[in-house]
């Protein structure tokens, strides 16, 4: 039996090439007469390798910095404190520790804060190196328009948003 060593790659084109190469030319390569389970493993191993595919690729459109910008926003405003964790660095998490310090004291704008409706109209990067972003950010609160800006940097090869004490 003659088997295709398939290389993924980090682009997303050629790792669509190889699940087509994967669909198409490796059927025809087994010999369906023998046994029908070599061919529900064929499916089963290509329906896994389908879901690995998209969870990759999900994952690199959340580390862009428009997408943690906008991720970040969105906690911010909504006082979702497990995501501004989450999308800022180590220095920034010591502001947001006190600004949730300061929230526990008036539980009512707590939970007003977290029934707030964002929606976002335009996220874009004006200032952009390999370690630090800018992120100009458009969106609207509950019907009111606002606009921000917002410093990231990498840290472990993730974007973060970096926040500072005025």
């Amino acid at each position: 039996m003659l088997y295709r060593v398939v290389r993924l790659s980090k682009e997303n084109r050629q790792s669509i090439l190889c699940v087509l190469e994967i669909c198409v030319f490796l059927p025809f390569e087994i010999n369906v007469k023998k046994n029908m389970k070599n061919r529900r493993f064929w499916i089963i191993l290509l329906a896994c390798a389908c879901v690995m595919f998209s969870a990759c690729q999900n994952n690199k459109k959340k580390n862009t910095p428009e997408a943690v910008t906008e991720a970040f926003v969105k906690a911010f405003y909504t006082a979702d404190f497990t995501n501004m964790y989450e999308y800022s660095t180590k220095q920034s998490q010591i502001v947001i520790k006190s600004l949730q310090n300061s929230m526990k004291e008036q539980p009512s704008r707590l939970e007003e804060m977290k029934k707030r409706e964002i929606a976002f109209v335009d996220t874009k990067i004006s200032l952009q190196t390999d370690s630090t972003a800018m992120c100009d950010c458009s969106f609207t609160v509950d019907g009111q328009s606002r606009d921000s800006q917002w410093e990231l940097m990498k840290e472990n090869d993730k974007w973060k948003v970096t926040l500072v004490l005025p």
